[in-house]
């Protein structure tokens, strides 16, 4: 999961002359990694931000890929470790969960203690229009619906109420990662670029 910075500085290259635009090769990578390292600090910000609580970890569990002449490329990456449970609070989905109890969906179903739907004497069951099953790998209490677009689901006719024995949680969208990044980006870019360039030329005595 990664942010790219390959951004078009044909609008800046316009406002400069001819001899100057030699010196784009060396500021264009360093404005692209300067605004990478901000963005990185800005991302530590933002787990505390959005995340219940994040550790240490979590909080560092980012790395920049440097853009270059060669190259005038660079991303943010979350580390390995850190994705594969951060891509679940910015995308949201299933997630695979030690425990093998049934998960009520939100604002769906509820269980007693003993692990049944409320209202319903024995099992999981509450009506004819529930039935266990696997639908697109997904072991579960389905409920039938009859208007597919209020449902607002992936799953067709069905919605899922209880997930059953495949170790699922379900997440919701929490951490705007892409979103709050290329805010960053579009706004930090231009600035460190007129910096880079500055730099440049006096680097070559202009």
């Amino acid at each position: 999961m990664q942010i790219r910075v390959d951004t078009n500085i044909k609008n800046f290259k316009k406002k400069i002359n001819v001899f100057e635009r030699d010196l784009m090769q060396s500021a264009t990578p360093r404005a692209i990694n300067g605004t990478l390292e901000k963005l990185k600090g800005y991302q530590t910000l933002l787990t505390r931000r959005y995340l219940d609580r994040p550790t240490r970890k979590t909080q560092n569990g980012f790395f920049i890929k440097y853009a270059s002449k060669r190259l005038p490329i660079g991303s943010l990456n979350m580390k390995d470790f850190v994705e594969d449970y951060l891509r679940y609070q910015v995308e949201g989905g299933f997630r695979l969960s030690p425990k093998k109890n049934p998960v009520p969906i939100e604002g769906r179903a509820r269980l007693d203690q003993f692990g049944n739907i409320r209202g319903k004497r024995r099992g999981l069951i509450k009506n004819k229009n529930q039935f266990i099953g696997t639908v697109k790998g997904i072991t579960a209490v389905w409920e039938r619906i009859g208007d597919r677009t209020k449902a607002n689901n992936y799953y067709g006719n069905v919605r899922p109420i209880i997930l059953l024995t495949q170790n699922f949680a379900k997440y919701d969208k929490k951490y705007p990662f892409f979103k709050d990044s290329r805010k960053f980006v579009d706004k930090h870019f231009n600035r460190e670029l007129k910096v880079a360039f500055v730099r440049a030329k006096r680097k070559v005595g202009l």
